[in-house]
């Protein structure tokens, strides 16, 4: 993260300026090494936010400590600021409460499914609410949301988390909690609670000078200052207890249940194994393990070759493939050939895990460089011949990961970040612990975690459910499955209830199904909503209100829970009528387009016969410029309005301008405009796309009102062959080079698209019906389709074209240093590999955006479109899928799966995914604001029923929902970012332009409804196509927010001879920078009949 970045929010519904700041903490309760970041974030400004007041509350119970910091942060700024506070835990903690101070009351967050999160959060800030999620990101790295800071105002949150303490040196508890705060604290508290009466030592190593003291049965100390500076580490260690092995187990707060919680450490084996003469590294080179500690990971071969001098090193490279090898001999212990080649390995690409990185291995051992993130595939399992060993130096790491695949390998797994050097050299040098499990002596325990053979940690522990009194077991470890050693406790039941306890066994339970969490998604999920758990499908939410809760029925915290039963018990008494009312306007609207499509007709001859009637005459509207004329020094106001011809929509944005002079006005939202000018002045009126107008007001006395015309260009041929009344300039931007795609029909054809279905019951017709139009002889058509490619002016891809083909890599490589976080720079340079004819290269660089954000939908989204565009279904399906887990509430995610099956030729699921939209139960937000989509799914599965009927089942579909509807020309576009309003417009040849308020032309062109906050899909459909030239363009009409991605990106679908054996399907991904009015030429489509 960088510290200091933020964002403008540009939100146009606040009163306030809005930025967003990046709050940085480190809680890790590990090494002192490790210090927390200062939260000061500063700009050129003034605008800044910080840390002023830290209340720290410590409670430990054995070797369970849970660590409360209560959190006030300041905004010194004129703006309201949002921030966004980032920490990682170390392996094993996890955040045990979240609460936030909503009007003055601390109202607790509870836990929901993280897409409920993701979702309720996105639709609450719509309405400029007060909501606050935390969630888990990558390895064991949390965030959450810090917003509003008020100008000259506090900001408190509290967070907790609960964590296995580790043992030091001297085999005694330890507690470490780094604090490294530079800028002044008004106020700091701490507050120590160890239950249970113990001998408490202060590390002296920099740690706060605190005083404890034996109170009742528990043991305390307090620590209070104001306007301090807190640069030190709250850090205390407790003495091992005897080697008799007593524990109590504590009562449950989410069950009934007695819990215990047992940590164990095994004596170490004295024996070093036999040294390997040949080892493999498997050195990951994907971007996102940029991030190592390569110094770490360099000290640790140095230091283990020392031991072992003379071996032979195989290394292979690897991101989503291996991608080279080399070998090295290691001799009396010299390492710098090898570092040497290490220290000058690039690091690119997405990354994946799997089993082709055991095959072709020979040597004694392997040794796995990686941080465990597979992003381009589903994490799995997977064997060597060989032992095994994971090691990680990375912050963000998939720690369980990497130890079930080490400890499956008969290895071990290595963390850099958190044991020193001389710990993970013997842990290579000797044979790995294993935990191999229990034996009951007397008394009875159930689920006890781990439940099967486990590699020991440093801090390894067991916890379960005492089901007797007492109990006694006995801690078995090994190695290679053989006992070595045991440790024997007794477990006693009590009284107490300490939450933390059942919590720590319930993340037990969780860790170990997490070394494969998709698998285990639903397992999980349950898990983590009965112990009220943060994990990677999980996380807490703050709501506003009471009726927020009920809205998205989301269980609120205790004291809001009867009335929002009482609440709730209302609102689904109409769930099930609301569902079936859904159904049935779906089905009303799809009624209602059946009945257009049957009542289309072609109006071919109609149109010909008029244009035949009508003179032949060219130029600007058969007027001319009206004559220079000296301007009167008398003036008065003119007042108007502008529309748009042919739809009576008004244009903003209309230039209007005294001729001859500088002085000028546009047009405001409503078209309206007013300016002073001489009495005998000349109005020009002026608009991108449109024919520029001349207004004499010389004899106006009332309002004016100027309807402009579109430009637009009718080819040569088409201008002999037909009378125009009206015929201006129009041309492609000279850089473009159209990419066109022909059709021709067969001459008098007899198939038709009921053929195509066989007469199936699907159709939606009667067999009368279908034979009429089998009978019918076609004409002869011949369509030509244009799309103009997308050609990015960035610099980079200048610099990349003009360098020398074989050198193209080594340039990107270069280039990546400086626009490594840019993800359009990725989406740019991999289009041009491809079109290049290098598409190894193209995929490599596009996996890129797998690493950039891993949960970034926006993101997402362009990469699967684009692995799609690349013909990379595996990778593509996988992304789509991820980002349906991630937002699971937006109907386009499926849409985007189907559309990928569609290609892969899975006509079956894009079917039944086409259908669970129609299905499902939406939120009524995305109702509100996706609704419309319904009808153009419905279109996209009834193509794939019309085409396909033999390998489609359609049992299982509503009847109603099935109808062909077979088309001439259909045109669709959709985007990647939510909160844009982008317009489908199409002119076709009688110059009538179809758009979102002009919906039905007269030739029969239909458009869909407009979606105006993201995503899209939006539809133009034409059954019977006239002769001539279609215009197809977009208006970018609004965004309010900024993208990570960069410039929104426009996808465009052009069909003709759509549900017909003859269909042609032309796609065209193009960026639109610049927002507000701005219309952007897709292409077009020239239409040719021959009787």
């Amino acid at each position: 993260m960088d510290l200091g970045r933020y964002i403008d929010k540009n939100d146009v519904q606040s009163n306030y300026s809005s930025m967003k700041v990046q709050l940085l903490l480190l809680f890790l309760l590990v090494s002192a090494t490790l210090k927390g970041q200062v939260i000061l974030i500063n700009n050129s400004e003034g605008d800044s936010v910080a840390l002023k007041k830290l209340y720290i509350d410590v409670v430990v119970l054995d070797n369970i400590a849970t660590t409360k910091m209560e959190m006030h942060f300041y905004n010194y700024g004129s703006r309201v600021l949002e921030g966004e506070l980032n920490f990682p835990l170390e392996q094993g903690a996890t955040v045990s409460a979240f609460s936030l101070d909503i009007g003055g009351e601390w109202r607790e967050g509870v836990v929901v499914k993280k897409e409920k999160a993701t979702e309720v959060f996105e639709n609450i800030v719509r309405q400029n609410v007060d909501p606050a999620i935390l969630e888990k990101t990558v390895g064991n790295n949390f965030k959450t949301r810090v917003y509003p800071i008020f100008p000259k105002e506090y900001k408190k949150c509290i967070v907790a988390f609960d964590q296995e303490l580790s043992k030091n040196d001297k085999g005694h508890i330890l507690y470490n909690l780094p604090m490294y705060y530079k800028n002044l604290l008004k106020e700091f508290e701490v507050h120590v609670e160890i239950i249970n009466k113990s001998d408490v030592e202060v590390d002296s190593d920099n740690a706060l000078d605190i005083q404890f003291q034996d109170v009742h049965e528990s043991t305390i100390a307090n620590y209070t200052a104001k306007d301090t500076f807190v640069q030190s580490n709250l850090s205390f260690t407790l003495p091992q207890k005897g080697k008799t092995k007593k524990t109590k187990s504590t009562k449950g707060k989410f069950s009934a249940d007695q819990f215990f919680y047992v940590q164990s450490q095994p004596k170490a084996v004295s024996k070093d194994k036999k040294k390997p003469s040949s080892i493999t590294f498997l050195w990951d080179v994907s971007a996102h393990y940029k991030g190592r500690d390569l110094e770490k990971e360099k000290e640790l071969i140095n230091e283990y070759f020392k031991w072992n001098q003379n071996v032979s090193v195989e290394v292979k490279t690897f991101n989503y493939e291996v991608t080279t090898s080399k070998k090295f001999q290691i001799r009396d212990g010299n390492t710098s050939k090898l570092l040497q080649y290490i220290e000058g390995l690039e690091y690119d690409g997405g990354c994946k895990l799997g089993e082709y990185l055991s095959k072709g291995i020979v040597s004694e051992e392997v040794w796995l460089f990686s941080d465990g993130i597979s992003n381009l595939s589903m994490e799995a399992l997977f064997s060597f011949n060989q032992p095994l060993y994971t090691i990680s130096s990375s912050s963000s790491v998939n720690q369980a990961y990497l130890s079930a695949l080490a400890n499956q390998n008969s290895g071990d797994y290595l963390n850099l970040s958190s044991r020193s050097q001389k710990d993970l050299l013997e842990k290579i040098k000797q044979p790995a612990i294993r935990f191999l499990g229990i034996e009951v002596i007397n008394g009875e325990v159930a689920e006890v975690y781990p439940s099967k053979v486990a590699l020991v940690k440093k801090n390894f522990a067991i916890a379960g459910k005492l089901k007797s009194k007492e109990a006694t077991l006995k801690i078995n470890y090994g190695i290679g499955g053989k006992v070595m050693g045991s440790e024997q406790v007794t477990i006693q039941s009590s009284d107490k209830k300490y939450e933390m306890v059942e919590k720590l066994w319930a993340q037990k339970q969780i860790d170990e199904l997490s070394e494969l969490s998709k698998q285990n998604e639903e397992v999980i999920t349950n898990l983590a909503l009965k112990y009220g758990i943060v994990t990677d499908f999980t996380s807490f939410i703050v709501l506003d209100n009471l009726e927020d809760y009920v809205t998205h029925e989301i269980v609120p915290p205790a004291s809001m829970r009867k009335e929002y039963y009482a609440k709730l018990k209302e609102k689904q008494e109409h769930k099930t009528k609301e569902m079936t009312t859904r159904k049935d306007r779906i089905y009303a609207s799809f009624q209602e387009d059946i009945k257009w499509w049957e009542n289309s007709k072609d109006m071919s001859e109609v149109i010909r016969k008029e244009k035949l009637n009508k003179p032949k005459s060219l130029g600007q509207n058969n007027r001319q410029p009206l004559p220079p004329r000296e301007y009167v020094s008398q003036k008065k106001i003119v007042s108007g309005i502008v529309k748009e011809n042919g739809v009576n929509q008004v244009l903003p944005g209309v230039q209007v301008k005294l001729r001859g002079t500088s002085q000028s006005v546009v047009t405001d939202y409503q078209g309206k405009f007013s300016i002073e000018v001489p009495l005998n002045g000349i109005l020009v009126f002026t608009f991108e796309g449109f024919d520029s107008q001349e207004v004499d007001v010389h004899q106006l006395s009332r309002e004016l009102l100027v309807t402009m015309v579109e430009t637009i260009q009718f080819s040569d041929e088409f201008l002999d062959e037909e009378m125009i009344e009206v015929g201006v300039s129009r041309q492609a931007p000279a850089r473009t080079q159209a990419v066109e795609s022909f059709a021709i029909t067969e001459e008098f054809a007899e198939e038709t698209v009921v053929e195509e279905m066989e007469m199936s019951d699907s159709w939606g017709g009667s067999a009368d019906e279908a034979a009429d139009v089998k009978r019918k002889r076609k004409p002869k058509k011949t369509v030509k389709t244009t799309l103009i490619p997308y050609e990015s002016d960035a610099k980079y891809l200048e610099a990349l074209k003009s360098t020398e083909k074989s050198r193209r890599p080594s340039k990107y490589y270069e280039l990546k240093k400086e626009y490594k976080n840019a993800p359009s720079f990725y989406y740019d340079v991999a289009s041009y590999f491809y079109s290049e004819g290098d598409q190894k290269m193209a995929f490599q660089v596009l996996s890129n955006l797998a690493e950039i954000d891993l949960e970034n939908h926006e993101v997402l989204r362009n990469l699967g479109r684009k692995l799609q565009e690349f013909e990379r279904y595996e990778e593509a399906e996988y992304i789509f899928k991820k980002l349906i887990d991630l937002r699971p509430f937006e109907p386009q995610n499926y849409r985007d799966l189907a559309l990928l099956y569609v290609d892969k030729g899975e006509y079956q699921k894009a079917v039944d995914q086409y259908y669970s939209i129609i299905e499902s139960e939406w939120d009524a937000d995305i109702i509100s604001r996706f609704g419309n989509i319904e009808l153009i799914i419905l279109h996209e599965m009834n193509n794939l029923i019309t085409k396909y009927p033999k390998q489609i089942d359609t049992s299982k579909i509503d009847a109603r929902f099935i109808h062909a509807m077979p088309l001439d020309v259909r045109i669709v576009i959709d985007w990647d970012m939510l909160d844009t309003d982008i317009d489908l417009w199409v002119i076709d040849p009688i110059n009538e332009k179809c758009f979102y308020s002009h919906k039905n032309t007269r030739i029969g062109g239909r458009m869909s409804n407009d979606f105006t906050r993201g995503y899209g899909p939006e539809e133009f459909r034409l059954k019977h196509a006239i002769e001539g030239q279609y215009i197809i363009k977009v208006n970018y009409f609004g965004s309010s927010k900024q993208s990570l991605f960069g410039p929104v990106t426009l996808r465009t679908f052009l069909y003709t001879s759509y549900s017909n054996s003859k269909e042609e399907r032309q796609e065209l991904s193009l960026q639109l920078k610049k927002a507000g009015k701005s219309v952007y030429e897709v292409g077009s489509l020239d239409y040719k009949i021959a009787n």
